[in-house]
């Protein structure tokens, strides 16, 4: 992945971070905030 953008919602208005949060994410946002993800040069982990 040779470009990576994070957006940070706290700063967005509560109305629009409701309906940017309502949105399915192509890397399942939902599933990937259950665990502690751990991204380094080639490997991505995750933990419970």
């Amino acid at each position: 992945m040779p470009n990576i953008r994070i957006i940070n919602y706290e700063s967005f208005p509560i109305e629009q971070r409701k309906k940017l949060e309502a949105v399915p994410s192509i890397l399942g946002r939902d599933i990937i905030l259950k665990f502690k993800t751990t991204l380094t040069h080639k490997r991505l982990e995750m933990e419970r």
